[in-house]
């Protein structure tokens, strides 16, 4: 029952379901204002930082908590054993895997946004751990059900 078409300069949700390159069109044409969307959900396995932080309205189904103990071991060992090296999803659920970790948790909606203050560096990101949001933040804001 749900009908699926292109952006049409209507103000609808738009789902992301693309590979990097193609998410990342998506994603900087609705932040520049050239597609309109009442929020842009971003397929799980595009959780990476340089799609979270254009201002998109991004939104995304995770069944992990992302600041969760198992999440900020994963980031801790990437920022020491690969420093500077950009967290994913699929980096991650390779990391669980080879540790034996536990399956998947019930599917969860997070909502992302990059903190900017005024006069800052303007979206240039300089930190010493690795974030799955670096100067920004990651919230629940619905449980999707299990599956």
């Amino acid at each position: 029952g749900v009908s699926v078409g292109g952006p049409d300069g209507e103000r609808r949700p738009l789902v992301v379901t693309a590979g990097w390159a193609g998410a990342d069109t998506a994603v900087r044409d609705v932040a520049a204002g050239h597609t309109t969307a009442e929020g842009t959900y971003l397929a799980p396995w595009l959780f990476t930082a340089p799609l979270l932080s254009p201002s998109a309205g991004q939104l995304i189904a995770l069944r992990y908590a992302p600041n969760g103990p198992a999440a900020v071991e994963y980031l801790t060992a990437l920022g020491s054993r690969l420093p500077g090296e950009v967290a994913t999803a699929a980096g991650y659920e390779a990391w669980r895997a080879a540790r034996g970790s536990a399956g998947p948790a019930p599917a969860r909606l997070y909502a992302t946004a990059v903190l900017y203050v005024p006069g800052s560096a303007g979206g240039h990101h300089h930190e010493e751990s690795t974030s799955w949001l670096p100067s920004g933040m990651i919230v629940p804001v619905a449980p999707l059900g299990t599956a």
